[in-house]
């Protein structure tokens, strides 16, 4: 491949990046790391520190109980809705949100958060190096095609 031959297909791939990394980007957001967050909360019953969350009340924890639901940790999931209607909500340029597609999965999001304190939809370090992660994969590859090395 030659210099000039080299410098359009860069031109190529910049131009390419540009028009499709925020798509790209929130492809991975709503099929990685949504589901990285939901399952850490209800896995784990972690905040994005490492932390658990507060205790369930003695009467919210004996209603679980009723119903054959886990009380060791608070995983927000009684019903589900809230993690079955967590996706992207806004995405723009070079960021994309996520939050709760209903009103009402959104408002037991902000609810909870408030409630303890900290979102309880945050990324974690570990779940955005894995976004970033699988994003330089993604340039890396459109570099290849491009470029036709590798």
């Amino acid at each position: 491949m030659t210099i000039k031959e080299l410098e359009n297909a860069f031109n190529i791939v910049r131009q390419y990046l540009e028009e499709n990394l925020a798509e790209k980007l929130n492809e991975i957001a709503s099929n990685d790391l949504a589901g990285l967050i939901s399952n850490r909360v209800e896995l784990k019953g972690e905040d994005s520190e490492g932390n658990k969350f507060t205790e369930y009340s003695k009467g919210y924890k004996k209603s679980r109980e009723k119903k054959g639901k886990q009380t060791d940790f608070k995983d927000f999931s009684f019903t589900r809705d809230m993690w079955l209607n967590f996706d992207v909500v806004r995405k723009e340029k070079d960021a994309v949100y996520l939050g709760g597609k209903s009103k009402s999965s959104q408002d037991k999001i902000d609810w909870s958060t408030m409630y303890e304190e900290i979102s309880i939809i945050a990324a974690n370090k570990e779940e955005l190096a894995l976004v970033e992660g699988l994003l330089l994969k993604w340039c890396l590859e459109t570099v290849k095609k491009y470029t036709k090395t590798g």
